[in-house]
C-alpha cells in the first residue's frame, strides 16, 4: 500500500510534466459475482486500439493499479497489458464495500510508465446491487403494555427493520397482520434518510374485555421475489383502577350478648372487585362518621373484614349501627361502603333508659342556627334518689345537652352545637350518654341519627358543557340519540333536575324527557338540507327558589345514501359521422348525487341489455363508440345509461340516450341500367332531336346530397349525337341522322354522387340506328290519327276507372283495420322498383334517380318509454316477372315504374330497420321520393300512347316486325 501510494506520488511530482492527463473510464458489475470476471477492455473504452495507448513509446512499461481516494480497491482488479483487458478478480459485497450508499463505486487508477512517459487511466467500477439482504427487525418480539383507557390515537414507536439492500431492493412497505382497524401503522421519512415506525391505537382497551392482542409487522422489500422480516409485537393491556369495590350484602345484621367474650368475631364483611393487582387488593375500615364509642367497643380487621369485640358489653349497650369502609389499593383509590347493624341482648339491670321525643326520624334544616332545639330527651331509671337521678352528656360534638328545665327532673334538651351543611354530611350519628348518681354509677347510651333536612342552596352542574353528537340522516322518529346530565348536590325538589330545551328556529326537531336528558329525534332529518344544529338545553331544579345551568348541543347529521344520482336533463341526444373512429367520444351524461363521499360518488355504465350496441361509457360519462359505425346498416340507437352512486346498497336513476349516425359519401353509385348484357338500345334513324331514346337506372346508398346523382357522357360521342340530362339521367339525341351515318355506338357514361368528395360510377351503352322507312311512317301517321286519339281517350278512361276501383279498396281495408284490436305488422322486404320510359315534357322516358324503396308497412314510436304500434301503411304493387307495375301507397300518391327488359339489376344492399328490446325506439326507414298522383296518370297515359304510335308504324309497315324498344313489353301489359 505505501509503496504504491510512493510511487503514485513519484510519478505525479518528478514525472509530471511528462503526464498526458487523466482519462476517466467506467464499468459495471455485480456483487456477489466469483472468479476472475473480465469488465471491459480499456483500450476500447478509450476510443483507441492498445498500441497507441499503451503501446508506442511506451512499450516495456511497468502498469500498477493504484488506489483512488480513501479506500484501497486495488487488491479486488487485474489489469492485462497484453490485450489491456480489465478482470475483477474478486466477489464483492456491495453492502461491505458502500454500506448503504444508494451508488456504490469503486475507484482506482491504472497507471503506466515507461521512464519517460506516464500515463494515468482513472478507473470507476459501479457495483449494482442484487436482493441478497432480508429485512431484519433488532428483536423479533416487541412487547408492549398499554393500560386499558389510554386515549385513541396513541402512538408506540417500533423499530423499523433494517436491509442493507439499496434502491428498489430495500425496504418498500410495511404491513401489519391481521388486517384491522383497531390498530395502524404509520411510518415517518426523516430528513437523513432514516424512518421512524409507529404503532397507532384506534380503540379504547378495557382489560376486563381483552387483555392481550397479538400482531405481525411485516417489513417487504422489492426485490423479485421480494424478501420479508417479520415483528411479532404482543400488546397486554394492563389494568387501570377503572372498578369500586362492591360489598356483597351491602347490609350486615347481627346479635350478640352483652357479656360476649372480647375477641369474639361478631360479622364479617366482604366486597369484591373486578380490577387486578394492586387494584383490586382490599382494605377494611370504620367510616369516618363511626363513633369513638362504637370503636371502643369493636374493632375490624383490615385485610379479612372480621368485626370483633375489643371489650366487655353490658345490658345498657343500645344497638350499634355504624359503617364499613373498603378502598382497593388503586391510583386514584376507590371505595364504597356497607352498613351494620350489632344488636346487643341485655342481661338483667337497672340502668337509666333513654327515650327521644321525637323518638324517631329527628329531622333538622341545614344552616340551622347554633343553640337551636334538636329533640327531647328522657331519662327514666326505676331505681329512685340518687340512683334514678341522670345526668346526660352527647358524645357527638356537633350537638351539646342541656337541662331542659329546673323542675322537670331527666328532661334535657339536645341543641345544634354547629352550622349543619347536608352536603359535606347528610345526617348524624348522635350518642347520648346517661348515667344514674348511684355508687357504682350506671349508665345507659342511646345512639340515634339526626338528618339534615336539604335548602335548596346549590345550582345543577352539567358534566360537560358541550355536547357534540353525530347522527345518520334517517335516524328513526323516537330514537334517543343523545343524553345530557346534570348533578345539583341538593335532594327532593331541590335536587329533582328537569331539562328542557330552549327555543330555537328548529326547536320542532327535538325532544327531551325533562326527567332524564335523553335527546331524541322528533322529526325526520335531512342531511342536505341541514347538517348542524346548535341549541341550548336547561337543567332547572324543583326546589322553592328554582335554580338552573345550561349546556350546549352540537349535533352533526351524517350523510347515509338516500339520493338517487340525477341526470342533468331527461334525455340525451348525440350524433356521429359514420365510420368515425373507435373511441369517438359522442359527448357526456351528467349526474349529480346530493349525498357526500361514496354515497354521492357516481359511475356509469351501460345496461347488459343494451351489450350488443357498439357503444362503451367512461367514468366521467362519456360515451364513446366501440366499433365503427355505419349508417346504411343502422342509422339510429336507443338505449339507457345508468349512474349508481357508490353508497351500501347503492342507488341508481337511468336516463335515455339517442344516437344519430349520421351519413358519409362512403358508397358510389349502384348502376341498374345500363348493366351487364342489358347495356343496348336500339333507335329509329329517324328519330328526331330531344326524343328521350334511354334513362340511366342508378341509385346510391347514402343519404341526401350524397344519394343526388348526377349524370353525364364521358366518351364515345365525338359527334355530339347524344345530350344527357345531368339530373334524370334521361339520354336523347341532339340532331338527326342520315342514313349514312347509321351505325353502333358506345357511351361511356359518368354516374356521380354529390358528396363533399363525390364518388363516381361509370357504365357502357351500346345505341344501335336501324333504317326506318319514313314514307310509310308518315302515311300510317297520318291514316291513323283518328284511331291515336281514340286509343288515347280510352286508355285515359280505362286508367280513371281503376283508380277509382284502387281507391275503394283502400278504403275498405282501413275500414276493416279499425275494427281489429290488435294488427301485427309483418316487415316486407325492401323492394327496388325501376322508372320506366316517361315523357319528360320531350317524349316517353324512364328516370333512374326516381326508384321507389318500400320498406315494412308498419312502424314503432316511443311513448312514455314503451314501444307502441303506428298507424298502418297498405301498399299495392302489381308486379311482374322484373319487377315492374304500379306503386300506390295510402297516402294517394301513385308512381308509375318500370323497367327495361334484359339482366335483373345490379345487387343493392337489402336495409331494413332493426326492432330492438321493448323500451328501444325502431330506427326510422329512410325518405322515399314521391311524385303526385296527376304526374303519375300522365306517365302512364304517355307511355299507352307512346306504345301505340308504335304499333301503328308496325301494322302500316306490312306487318313489318320492327325492333322491340326497351319498355315495350311493360307498355303492352299496362295496355292490356
Amino acid at each position: 500500500m505505501m509503496s504504491n501510494c510512493l510511487l503514485y506520488l513519484f510519478f505525479f511530482g518528478i514525472v509530471l510534466k511528462s503526464v498526458k492527463g487523466i482519462v476517466t473510464i467506467t464499468f459495471e458489475t455485480e456483487e456477489e459475482i466469483t472468479g476472475n470476471v473480465f469488465l471491459g477492455n480499456i483500450a476500447a473504452k478509450l476510443g483507441a486500439n492498445e498500441t497507441e495507448i499503451f503501446g508506442g513509446n511506451l512499450e516495456g512499461a511497468n502498469y500498477n493499479i493504484l488506489k483512488s481516494g480513501d479506500v484501497d480497491y486495488s487488491d479486488y482488479f487485474d489489469f492485462n497489458s497484453a490485450t489491456s483487458d480489465f478482470y475483477l478478480k474478486q466477489k464483492v459485497d456491495r453492502e461491505e464495500v458502500c454500506q448503504q450508499s444508494e451508488v456504490c463505486k469503486m475507484r482506482v487508477i491504472l497507471f503506466g510508465n515507461s521512464g519517460t512517459v506516464t500515463e494515468f487511466v482513472n478507473i470507476n467500477v459501479t457495483v449494482k446491487d442484487i436482493n441478497d439482504n432480508i429485512p431484519t427487525f433488532s428483536e423479533s418480539v416487541k412487547n408492549l403494555y398499554i393500560q386499558e383507557g389510554t386515549a385513541i390515537r396513541t402512538s408506540y414507536t417500533l423499530t423499523p427493520a433494517i436491509d442493507l439492500d439499496s434502491g428498489i431492493n430495500a425496504i418498500q412497505e410495511y404491513i401489519l397482520e391481521p388486517s384491522r382497524t383497531d390498530f395502524e401503522l404509520e411510518k415517518q421519512q426523516n430528513l437523513d434518510g432514516s424512518s421512524t415506525l409507529n404503532l397507532i391505537l384506534n380503540l379504547s382497551l378495557d382489560r376486563e374485555s381483552t387483555h392481550n392482542y397479538t400482531l405481525y409487522v411485516k417489513a417487504v422489500d422489492g426485490g423479485t421475489p421480494p424478501f420479508t422480516g417479520t415483528l411479532t409485537v404482543n400488546i397486554n393491556v394492563t389494568d387501570k383502577n377503572d372498578n369500586r369495590p362492591i360489598f356483597q350484602p351491602a347490609e350486615y345484621n347481627a346479635t350478640i350478648d352483652e357479656d360476649v367474650e372480647i375477641d369474639t368475631v361478631v360479622i364479617t364483611v366482604s366486597a369484591i372487585d373486578r380490577d387486578i393487582g394492586e387494584n383490586s387488593r382490599l382494605a377494611y375500615y370504620f367510616a369516618d362518621s363511626v363513633t369513638s364509642d362504637i370503636r371502643q367497643y369493636f374493632g375490624i380487621k383490615e385485610t379479612s373484614g372480621n368485626i370483633f369485640v375489643k371489650e366487655m358489653l353490658d345490658s345498657a349497650s343500645r344497638p350499634f349501627i355504624f359503617f364499613i369502609e373498603v378502598k382497593d389499593h388503586g391510583d386514584p383509590m376507590k371505595k364504597s361502603q356497607a352498613k351494620v347493624t350489632i344488636n346487643i341482648r341485655d342481661k338483667n339491670n337497672n340502668r337509666p333508659v333513654i327515650e327521644m321525643s321525637p323518638s324517631s326520624n329527628i329531622n333538622i334544616k341545614e344552616n340551622l342556627n347554633i343553640g337551636t332545639h334538636v329533640a327531647l330527651v328522657i331519662v327514666s331509671d326505676e331505681d329512685s334518689g340518687l340512683n334514678g337521678e341522670a345526668d346526660c352528656e352527647c358524645l357527638n360534638s356537633s350537638f351539646t345537652i342541656m337541662k331542659a328545665s329546673e323542675v322537670a327532673q331527666n328532661t334535657f334538651s339536645l341543641v345544634s352545637a354547629v352550622e349543619f351543611d347536608r352536603e359535606l354530611q347528610a345526617f348524624y350519628t348522635v350518642e347520648i350518654n346517661c348515667s344514674d348518681k348511684g355508687q357504682p354509677p350506671l349508665s345507659s347510651n342511646h345512639t340515634f341519627i339526626v338528618t339534615i333536612t336539604d335548602e335548596n342552596d346549590h345550582t345543577p352542574i352539567f358534566a360537560k358543557t358541550i355536547y357534540t353528537v353525530d347522527i345518520l340522516e334517517n335516524i328513526s322518529v323516537g330514537a334517543v340519540f343523545e343524553k345530557v346530565q346534570a348533578t345539583d348536590r341538593d335532594i327532593d325538589q331541590n335536587g329533582k333536575i328537569v331539562y328542557e330545551i330552549e327555543p330555537f328556529a328548529e326547536s320542532s326537531m327535538f325532544e327531551i324527557d325533562p326527567d332524564g336528558g335523553h335527546i331524541k329525534a322528533a322529526e325526520r332529518f335531512d342531511r342536505e338540507t341541514e347538517d348542524e344544529y346548535y341549541f341550548i338545553v336547561t337543567a332547572r331544579d324543583q326546589g322553592p327558589n328554582k335554580r338552573s345551568a345550561t349546556a350546549q348541543v352540537i349535533v352533526h347529521v351524517k350523510d347515509v345514501n338516500d339520493n338517487s344520482p340525477a341526470f342533468i336533463g331527461d334525455s340525451y341526444a348525440m350524433s356521429i359521422l359514420e365510420n368515425s373512429n373507435i373511441s369517438y367520444s359522442l359527448g357526456t351524461v351528467t349526474a349529480t348525487d346530493a349525498d357526500l363521499d361514496d354515497n354521492g360518488k357516481v359511475s356509469y355504465m351501460i345496461p347488459a341489455k343494451y351489450a350488443m350496441f357498439p357503444f362503451a361509457i367512461l367514468d366521467d360519462g362519456t360515451v364513446i363508440t366501440t366499433e365503427g359505425l355505419d349508417r346504411e346498416v343502422r342509422d339510429y340507437y336507443h338505449f339507457n345509461v345508468v349512474a349508481s352512486d357508490h353508497g351500501n346498497p347503492p342507488r341508481t336513476s337511468s336516463v335515455p340516450v339517442f344516437v344519430t349516425v349520421l351519413d358519409q359519401n362512403d358508397n358510389a353509385p349502384i348502376v341498374e341500367f345500363p348493366y351487364g348484357d342489358n347495356d343496348t338500345v336500339t333507335v329509329a334513324h329517324d328519330t328526331g332531336p330531344d326524343i328521350v331514346i334511354a334513362s340511366v337506372l342508378a341509385d346510391d346508398n347514402d343519404d341526401k346530397e350524397n344519394k343526388r346523382l348526377s349524370y353525364s357522357i364521358r366518351s364515345g360521342d365525338s359527334e355530339g349525337l347524344f345530350h344527357i340530362d345531368s339530373e334524370t339521367g334521361e339520354i336523347y339525341l341532339t340532331k338527326r341522322i342520315s342514313r349514312g351515318d347509321i351505325k353502333r355506338f358506345t357511351l361511356t357514361l359518368s354516374i356521380k354522387d354529390n358528396g363533399v368528395k363525390p364518388l363516381e360510377t361509370h357504365a357502357t351503352l351500346h345505341v344501335t340506328f336501324y333504317l326506318a322507312d319514313t314514307d310509310t311512317v308518315a302515311d300510317a301517321a297520318v291514316g291513323s290519327k283518328g284511331q291515336n286519339i281514340l286509343i288515347a281517350i280510352v286508355i285515359s278512361c280505362v286508367t280513371f276507372v281503376l283508380s277509382v276501383i284502387i281507391i275503394v279498396i283502400i278504403c275498405m281495408i282501413r275500414r276493416k283495420d279499425s275494427k281489429n284490436s290488435l294488427y301485427n305488422a309483418k316487415a316486407y322486404d325492401e323492394q327496388k322498383i325501376m322508372e320506366g320510359h316517361r315523357n319528360s315534357n320531350r317524349s316517353s322516358s324512364s328516370r333512374g334517380s326516381q326508384d321507389k324503396m318500400l320498406y315494412p308497412s308498419e312502424k314503432a314510436y316511443m311513448e312514455n318509454g314503451y314501444a307502441k304500434k303506428a298507424k298502418k301503411e297498405v301498399s299495392f304493387i302489381v308486379e311482374e316477372d322484373q319487377d315492374t307495375g304500379v306503386s300506390m301507397e295510402t297516402n294517394g300518391q301513385f308512381d308509375s315504374v318500370s323497367t327495361f327488359t334484359g339482366k335483373s339489376p345490379s345487387p343493392v344492399p337489402s336495409k331494413s330497420p332493426d326492432y330492438e328490446n321493448y323500451n328501444q325506439e325502431i330506427s326510422p326507414p329512410r325518405s322515399e321520393k314521391s311524385e303526385d298522383k296527376q304526374r303519375e296518370i300522365h306517365r302512364m297515359t304517355s307511355l299507352r300512347v307512346h306504345q301505340a304510335l308504335i304499333q301503328s308504324q308496325n301494322n302500316n309497315n306490312n306487318n313489318k316486325q320492327w325492333p322491340q324498344s326497351p319498355g315495350d313489353e311493360r307498355i303492352e301489359e299496362l295496355s292490356r
